[in-house]
């Protein structure tokens, strides 16, 4: 995944998977710009992320995987 980071502080992705469990992951503190992340299909479904960078929440990105 490509994205943009527009603010500066701590990043962090939910990962909300298909049997309703929720991943926390935590990047860090993070700069403006551009950041790829991978993201892997593991489990069959549909997988919703939402990256907030200091508790500004970003778009939803929706994943089906198959």
């Amino acid at each position: 995944m490509s994205l943009y980071v527009p603010y500066t502080g701590t990043m962090k992705h939910y990962e909300f998977y298909p049997d309703d469990s929720i991943k926390l992951y935590s990047y860090g503190f993070a700069t403006p710009g551009y950041k790829y992340i991978w993201s892997y299909a593991d489990t069959p479904g549909r997988h919703v992320t939402l990256f907030p960078i200091i508790n500004r929440p970003s778009n939803y990105v929706t994943i089906d995987v198959l």
